[in-house]
């Protein structure tokens, strides 16, 4: 086996299944662990997005 398929093999697995449930376990254990600020705040998120900034406006 050469190092290109012993990657290639590495790869495949890192970056299937196992990636998928640590980052949704991550993203679960951190809505949990900061009780849904994430949801609570994504109104006031969402209006700074699409806001005028007032000060680049006056140029």
């Amino acid at each position: 086996m050469d190092i290109t398929s012993f990657l290639n093999a590495v790869s495949g697995f890192v970056w299937g299944p196992v990636m998928l449930i640590l980052l949704l376990g991550c993203g679960v254990y951190l809505t949990i662990r900061l009780r849904l600020l994430q949801l609570r705040k994504l109104g006031a998120a969402l209006k700074l997005i699409v806001q005028k900034d007032p000060k680049k406006s006056q140029r």
